[in-house]
């Protein structure tokens, strides 16, 4: 609150709301300074959560400066940014659907936030509190042209790569990363690429490419028929494939090289990738450690070498303060 006023801005929550319930808050708002915990869980007593009637409240308190924040996964709270861009609200969010859906509904929020002027902040779609897409917005409007963009985009396989070795196989570093907390619910969400595939489809439209989900190519890193099995059989058959991957990193090891689960866009021939591929050791991506990120981007300016964005990746406290911050970056 002290660094809030130091910088003129008076911050207040007029409105709360989780898949369940929602709070409504009357002018004045929340003054976060005060003792009253934000973090109370929105009971019974509060009304069922209505997209529609948050989003009225937010139009009809006609408050200067106001920012909507999405901290979901849901698929259907983005169809509404375009309205509340349209009428000057601003957007923050880090739900990668928001942008990673049809390319049409991507231009469609684009055109909304750019038409009117209000700020769409989604920095934290890639790369949790890092400045990747910020660092990517600045390149190409200064003039710069991208021509390849290589990254490790998933905090959980940054962990299992980074973790598994010649001692620990790929089964307990999987393992690992799940007691960790650093999965979800279900590895195979995170091993089937599709979160690094919505990633890489962000950055490449960011970047000027028109693409679609379907349109990057995913080098699938399971057996399908591992894909269908029930959760608690793939866990307790995990082991299996340990074999497989242990073939893989030896024989990366023997030529000096290293494992990864990355990503590559080559902006030139307008194609973007995903897979597990192995780099030689002098290589920045050896220089991760447990789930940190990495992106580096080659352009016509920073073609000897590219400009590498490197950190924390993933976590509920990186991804709060990039939120926060492109909540302060409009304030101010």
């Amino acid at each position: 609150p002290k660094a809030l006023a130091d910088m003129g801005v008076d911050l207040q929550i007029r409105g709360l709301a989780n898949s369940r319930r929602m709070k409504l808050i009357a002018p004045g708002g929340v003054d976060i300074s005060s003792s009253i915990s934000l973090s109370e869980p929105l009971s019974e007593a509060h009304p069922v959560f209505n997209a529609a009637e948050f989003v009225n409240h937010i139009l009809t308190s006609n408050v200067p400066n106001c920012v909507f924040v999405d901290c979901t996964a849901s698929e259907d709270l983005p169809k509404l940014y375009s309205t509340l861009l349209e009428r000057s609200i601003a957007v923050v969010t880090p739900n990668k659907r928001s942008i990673s859906g049809s390319y049409s509904s991507y231009q469609s929020v684009k055109n909304a936030a750019r038409r009117r002027r209000a700020p769409f902040l989604h920095e934290t779609c890639v790369g949790a509190g890092l400045p990747v897409l910020s660092t990517l917005t600045d390149l190409v409007k200064s003039g710069d042209h991208v021509l390849q963009i290589e990254a490790i985009l998933s905090g959980t396989l940054s962990y299992i790569f980074n973790t598994f070795s010649a001692e620990i196989s790929f089964s307990e570093a999987v393992l690992a990363a799940k007691k960790l907390g650093l999965t979800e619910p279900d590895p195979r969400d995170d091993l089937s690429g599709l979160d690094v595939a919505r990633k890489v489809l962000i950055l490449a439209r960011e970047a000027g490419l028109d693409l679609e989900l379907s349109q990057v190519s995913i080098d699938p890193l399971l057996p399908n028929e591992s894909l269908t099995w029930p959760l608690e059989q793939f866990l307790s058959r995990l082991p299996e494939l340990d074999a497989l991957f242990e073939d893989k990193r030896a024989s990366a090891s023997d030529n000096d090289e290293r494992l990864f689960f990355g990503a590559a866009i080559d902006c030139v021939k307008k194609t973007a990738c995903i897979g597990l591929r192995s780099v030689a050791l002098d290589h920045p991506f050896c220089a991760l450690r447990g789930s940190d990120n990495i992106v580096a981007f080659t352009t016509r300016r920073y073609a000897a070498q590219p400009l590498v964005v490197k950190g924390p990746g993933a976590g509920a406290e990186v991804t709060a303060a990039g939120v926060f911050a492109d909540i302060i970056r409009i304030a101010r």
